[in-house]
């Protein structure tokens, strides 16, 4: 049985004597054709959640879309890609040396699962040592590549499925994943020694020995992308502050579930889109406990 976090972790305020790099810098890779947005979520609400430098590493096809659709903070990056937009085989050579220099990792957003994706992926898991944060399709590539890749992990990794993911992951029902949310979300962590973002109503967030159970957020948040912000709301987190994994996956779970109950409460649950809820992301920190 895991202990109930309680209370949000606290996030110290930023010491005047700083600059850019003491934020850290996240690489967020994914996307591909038709999907660049997803990546540009990320990037905004990595951005928006304090991290120092962020970087969108696309496929090369996307590279001048992604450019026209990103924040001006946002840096774009590009790796080999394949003919149908996804990034190529090649691409797996090269990730290494392009995000070197990153303090925390993103990977998922738009990527697809196509066979370079899976190898991209694979590379990522097994081979980086800064922190990761795996979402969407890149959870899909694992499910598809085997989970005895997180056994090569050597850095800490935060898996972040709604259930129809968790479901691929685990071959399991998601209904009977939906009975049994804390249970499925603690034994995963535990099992592969990571945290789990188990994401829908009261998002559960568990690293097998205890677990926090999200009290915001709310229906107009179920649009595409909104998985997309969360994922970069952790990563700027984890990039910009003194928390560990799991304490950054909780506190990114609440600012997220309340930049969308902000968000709501202005335009309402029907028309709430992913945009919206990066927009309410600073008036979410503003009413975060510590802050």
């Amino acid at each position: 049985m895991a202990h109930e976090l309680k209370e949000l972790p606290l996030i110290a305020p930023r010491k005047t004597e700083t600059h850019k790099g003491t934020y850290g810098r996240i690489s967020i890779i994914g996307g591909s054709f038709g999907m660049a947005g997803a990546v540009v979520l990320a990037g905004r609400g990595a951005v928006r959640s304090g991290a120092g430098l962020t970087d969108c590493v696309v496929p090369e096809r996307i590279g001048d879309i992604v450019s026209v659709k990103a924040d001006p903070c946002l840096m774009v990056k590009t790796l080999p890609s394949a003919d149908d937009g996804t990034f190529s085989s090649e691409a797996s050579k090269s990730v290494l040396d392009t995000v070197l220099s990153s303090t925390v990792l993103a990977a998922g957003p738009g990527i697809r699962t196509s066979s370079g994706a899976r190898f991209l992926i694979n590379e990522i898991i097994s081979e980086t040592d800064a922190p990761l944060v795996l979402d969407a399709d890149g959870l899909n590539c694992l499910a598809l590549e085997g989970l005895d890749i997180l056994e090569k992990r050597r850095a800490p990794a935060i898996l972040t499925p709604h259930p129809g993911e968790m479901s691929r992951l685990v071959n399991m029902p998601a209904a009977e994943i939906q009975e049994h949310r804390v249970d499925t979300a603690v034994s995963f962590a535990r099992t592969y020694s990571c945290v789990v973002v188990l994401k829908g109503a009261e998002t559960v967030v568990a690293d097998g020995e205890t677990c926090y159970i999200n009290p915001t957020g709310n229906p107009g948040m179920a649009a595409g992308g909104s998985g997309d912000v969360l994922t970069g709301i952790i990563a700027g987190i984890l990039s910009s502050t003194a928390l560990g994994p799991f304490e950054a996956a909780c506190a990114g779970v609440w600012v997220h579930g309340t930049a969308g109950d902000l968000g709501a409460e202005r335009k309402g649950r029907i028309s709430l889109v992913p945009e919206d809820i990066c927009e309410f992301i600073p008036n979410a920190f503003m009413k975060y406990p510590s802050c």
